[in-house]
């Protein structure tokens, strides 16, 4: 069964979007809230990309799985999270599922589980 999924394209038409209107209502005296809105999609927008693309990535290369995109809703509690601990999860689901015969390779973030190992072994 395949998670439902967000291209990488979307995203990034998303965040272009918000960021245009950031820059037309920067420009426009007395637009302070619909300002501070597209701002705060702006942000939200660009770290689903970032996170997606880094830490949530999957096989295709293409898109990356929505359910962790949800904890980008609330901003003030993104720093408050695991974001090591989730990642490294993500990637071993990735490890037991390439143990299976007729598997695509390795996806996830792959450059954590390396460090990991690294400083295992130090």
């Amino acid at each position: 069964m395949n998670s439902a999924r967000i291209t990488y394209d979307w995203l990034l038409n998303i965040y272009s979007k918000y960021l245009n209107k950031v820059n037309t209502y920067a420009n426009h005296p007395g637009e302070e809230v619909m300002l501070e809105c597209s701002r705060t999609r702006c942000i939200r927008a660009f770290l689903r990309y970032l996170v997606g693309c880094t830490l949530f990535s999957d096989k295709t290369g293409s898109g990356c799985c929505v359910v962790y995109l949800k904890y980008f809703d609330d901003l003030t509690t993104v720093n408050q999270r695991s974001w090591g601990a989730v990642a490294l999860a993500f990637l071993y689901d990735y490890l037991c599922k390439m143990t299976k015969p007729k598997c695509a390779p390795l996806s996830g973030y792959t450059c954590l589980m390396q460090v990991k190992f690294y400083i295992l072994n130090c």
